[in-house]
This record gives C-alpha cells, sequence and structure tokens, in this order.
C-alpha cells in the first residue's frame, strides 16, 4: 500500500488573529472670524494702560498683551471684575527694549493668532515706556528709554505689518508729550546719551515724528498712524524724596485716571477718524512742533531707523 499524506488545515475557529484598533485624532480649526476685533496693548500693568485694559475688557474683543513682569500682568488681568469681561484675553512676555525679544514677540503674536484662525490686527497700542533718572544702556548699546520707548514701537509695527494689511480699518496708536516749538533732536545727544530727561523727551518726539511719517510712508494703505498727549494723569503711588515731592507738585493740574484715558480709548475704539489728523489732545487736534513738521527731519529719522534696525526702507 502506498501511504498518503495528510494536509494539516487551520480551522477558523482554532486560528488567533491580532488586530490593532486604529483611532483617528480630529484636529478642530476655529471658525475664521474676519470681524473679531483684535487688540494689541503694550504698558497695561498699571495707571493709563490698566485702566485701558480694564475698559476694553468689556467689549467682545481679542486682546494681545505684551508684558515684562508676569506677576504684575497676571495681578492685571486677575483684577478685572468677572461679570464685565468679555475679552479673550492672552499674554506674551518680553523685555521691549531688547530688539531679538521684540522680533520674537511679534512671532508669538502671530503665531497665536494663527492658532485662533485669526489672521489681522485692527489696533496696536504703544503704552510700553521707560522713564529713568540715569542714563542706562542696553547689550546692543542701545539708551534703554530711546530703545523701549522708540525703537521698539518701530520695530514692532513693520513685524506686524503683514496682520494689520489684513485689517479694514487698522490703526496704530501711541502716546507723546505736549510738543512745544523748541522740541528739537541732537543726534548727538542720541548717539551718546548723557541726559535721561532729554532722551526721555527725543523718545517721545521720534514717537510723533514717526507717526507723520509713517502716514507718508503706508498712505497707500488702509493703515492709520496717530498720536495722544493725554496729558497728566494722577498717579496711583508717588515716588519717594524728592521725586515724590516733583510728582505732588505735577498733580496739581493733574487729570483723574479715568478721564485721561478718554482720548486714547477714543483713538483705540472710534469707527472712523480724520486721516489727516495726527496728533490728539483731549478729543482736539494738536499742531506739533516745528521741527516735527519738517519733511526732511522726519526722513532723516526714518532712515537712521530703519538702518540702525536693520529694516528695508521703500523706495519711490
Amino acid at each position: 500500500m502506498v501511504g498518503t499524506k495528510k494536509n494539516k488545515v487551520c480551522s477558523s475557529t482554532t486560528a488567533k488573529v491580532k488586530t490593532k484598533k486604529t483611532t483617528t485624532v480630529k484636529t478642530v480649526i476655529p471658525p475664521y472670524v474676519p470681524n473679531k476685533k483684535v487688540i494689541v496693548l503694550t504698558g497695561v500693568s498699571s495707571g493709563m494702560g490698566l485702566e485701558i485694559l480694564h475698559r476694553l475688557a468689556t467689549q467682545d474683543c481679542v486682546i494681545m498683551i505684551v508684558g515684562r513682569d508676569p506677576v504684575t500682568v497676571k495681578t492685571a488681568i486677575a483684577n478685572i471684575p468677572p461679570n464685565t469681561k468679555k475679552a479673550d484675553i492672552n499674554v506674551v512676555f518680553a523685555d521691549l527694549s531688547v530688539m531679538p525679544q521684540v522680533r520674537a514677540v511679534a512671532n508669538e503674536i502671530m503665531s497665536r493668532l494663527k492658532d485662533k484662525n485669526i489672521g489681522h490686527i485692527d489696533v496696536i497700542f504703544h503704552n510700553a515706556t521707560q522713564h529713568t533718572n540715569e542714563i542706562t544702556h542696553t547689550y546692543e548699546r542701545h539708551e534703554i528709554q530711546w530703545a523701549t520707548n522708540y525703537l521698539a514701537m518701530v520695530l514692532l509695527n513693520n513685524l506686524l505689518l503683514p496682520f494689520l494689511n489684513k485689517s479694514e480699518n487698522a490703526r496704530i496708536v501711541s502716546t507723546t508729550t505736549k510738543p512745544t516749538t523748541k522740541q528739537k533732536l541732537d543726534y548727538n545727544q542720541i548717539q551718546h546719551s548723557r541726559d535721561s530727561r532729554k532722551m526721555f523727551e527725543y523718545s517721545k518726539l521720534a514717537d510723533l515724528m514717526y507717526t507723520m511719517q509713517f502716514n507718508e510712508e503706508y498712505r497707500d494703505t488702509k493703515i492709520c498712524a496717530y498720536c495722544v498727549y493725554p496729558g497728566i494723569a494722577q498717579k496711583q503711588e508717588r515716588r519717594k524724596g524728592l521725586l515724590g515731592l516733583i510728582d505732588k507738585f505735577k498733580e496739581r493740574k493733574a487729570l483723574p485716571l479715568s478721564q485721561a484715558v478718554e482720548t486714547v480709548l477714543y483713538l483705540l475704539t472710534a469707527p472712523h477718524l480724520p486721516a489727516k489728523v495726527v496728533l490728539y489732545h483731549n478729543y482736539r487736534p494738536l499742531m506739533p512742533g516745528d521741527f516735527a513738521l519738517n519733511p526732511f527731519n522726519r526722513r532723516r529719522l526714518w532712515r537712521a531707523t530703519n538702518s540702525i534696525l536693520g529694516i528695508e526702507t521703500k523706495t519711490e
């Protein structure tokens, strides 16, 4: 007899088959909100900036705060009455006297907005201000008041231009001092600063001149820049010693904080503003000084600033 080999057959009842469960992760993309107002604020931890933050927090908008000290900024936000808060408030931390940190904060702001599916910025309010009693320089060799009050403003505006251009009514607002006929920029003093009081005045005059020249350079866009002289506001805390006496003397004609911010809020929130009016005080137009009105002086400052910051100057 010839032997036959039996085929081995695995029964379906005895075979064990291991299968892996596949899970799909859905990426939730927020709905695009083209009409959601986006406001960037600097210097909101105290004084006028804090009052403005509390007022704007009652609106249904997105607020991007640029702050330096986490404790003071978080305290400022925590003190907003919960029953009135409607804004989506976000915080980005940076020292605005340091230009690489200004660049980083601009990238962070745009990244955060993209995460919310928002591609525009409607308002930038520059309120972060350094006012020192002695000359101090950053590691980049910029005088700290000049860097914080002026250079940071110019650089942040430039970096956020792509988002400002997407707004239908974008505006940039900064604060300045009361203009006088004697105001002038001494470029030698800026480069070799020795007087801290003058450097503060130079930085605020430069803010005004930049604002005027910005509107000239970007006249074909929907972005307008404005300056406001809010006047002297009553301080919540006076400085000590002789400086405290100076504060007390100045405050004899000071406005209550709630009143001092009214013109600023008008510039930040008014639906329409006259395009040709650059400087405001107490809701009214204010005429800049002769030095700022001179186009040659403004163009010289504009080009020198762009050269320092590495910004490409627009050509005619």
